[in-house]
C-alpha cells in the first residue's frame, strides 16, 4: 500500500525548503523588474550581466556577490511618479544568499523601506532580500515620497512570486537559527559566505589574528555559511573608547 504524505509540512521545514530554493527555479532577473504601466516608463535597454561579467559592472563589489552564488543581475533606468529610479535585480543562488549580500551590504542603522522586511533604506538608495533576489534601487534625486515609490516598485515586480517564499524568514534557517535571540542587538544577524563577506560582516575585528583563524578554518570547508549577531554588554565602549560588544561567529 503507498505511503501517504501529509498535505502540509511543519512550519519550520516549509521554511527551510523554500529557503534552499536555487536560484534555477527562480524566474530570471529582468522579470522582476516592475513593467511599464501608465505612470511608470523604462528608459533605454535593459543591461544583463551574468557570472564573471559582473566585474564590467559593479567591479569593486562583484568578488562579494560571486562568494554567495550570484547568477546574473539585470539593471534598468525608469522613470515612476515624476522621478528617475536605476532598478538593479541581482538573482542569487538561493533566497538565504539574498538575505546575506543584504545583511553584510545594508548599513545597520538603516530604517526599512516602509513596512518591507529585510530591507533597508539610506538617502538616494533602497536594498531588500526578496526572494533569491536581492534588488537594490538608486534615485537621481531623494524626495520625501521617494521610499514610498521604491516600496512600490518593489511590490509591483515581485508580485508573481510565490506569498510563502517572501514570508520564509532566513532567521529560521541555519546557522541564523543557532545563533541565540536573547541580548541580541536588533538588525545586527549577518550570514556570511567565504573569507570576503566574512571579513565585511565582522568590520573592524575583520583583520588580525582572530580573522586569519576564522579564514582558515574557511578554507578547509566546503561552502560555510557563517552566522554572526552582535550582544552588546552593559557598556558599549570602555572608558578609553574600546568596543566591548561581543559578535557571535557560528558555523553551518
Amino acid at each position: 500500500m503507498p505511503r501517504r504524505c501529509p498535505s502540509r509540512l511543519p512550519i519550520g521545514l516549509a521554511a527551510a525548503l523554500l529557503l534552499a530554493v536555487p536560484a534555477a527555479a527562480a524566474p530570471p532577473a529582468r522579470q522582476i523588474i516592475p513593467p511599464p504601466a501608465e505612470d511608470l516608463a523604462w528608459v533605454g535597454e535593459t543591461a544583463i550581466y551574468r557570472g564573471d561579467a559582473l566585474f564590467e559592472y559593479i567591479n569593486g563589489a562583484a568578488p562579494q556577490f560571486i562568494e554567495y552564488g550570484f547568477e546574473e543581475v539585470a539593471s534598468q533606468e525608469l522613470t515612476f511618479g515624476g522621478h528617475t529610479y536605476i532598478f538593479d535585480v541581482y538573482r542569487m543562488r538561493d533566497p538565504l544568499a539574498a538575505f546575506g549580500i543584504w545583511s553584510t551590504r545594508r548599513s545597520g542603522t538603516a530604517p526599512p523601506i516602509a513596512d518591507l522586511p529585510r530591507s533597508s533604506y539610506t538617502p538616494y538608495q533602497g536594498m531588500i532580500a526578496r526572494g533569491a533576489y536581492l534588488i537594490e534601487i538608486v534615485a537621481y534625486e531623494s524626495a520625501p515620497e521617494t521610499p514610498g515609490e521604491m516600496a512600490e516598485l518593489i511590490r509591483r515586480g515581485t508580485a508573481g512570486l510565490a506569498e510563502e517564499l517572501l514570508a520564509a524568514d532566513p532567521l529560521a534557517h541555519p546557522p541564523l537559527s543557532r545563533l541565540p535571540a536573547e541580548g541580541r542587538a536588533p538588525a545586527s544577524v549577518k550570514l556570511a559566505a567565504g573569507p570576503v563577506s566574512l571579513r565585511i560582516a565582522l568590520g573592524p575585528q575583520g583583520q588580525g589574528l582572530f580573522y586569519e583563524m576564522l579564514s582558515a578554518i574557511d578554507e578547509t570547508l566546503s561552502d560555510p555559511l557563517w552566522g554572526l549577531a552582535r550582544y552588546p554588554v552593559a557598556a558599549e565602549t570602555d572608558a578609553e573608547g574600546v568596543d566591548l560588544s561581543r559578535k557571535v561567529v557560528l558555523l553551518k
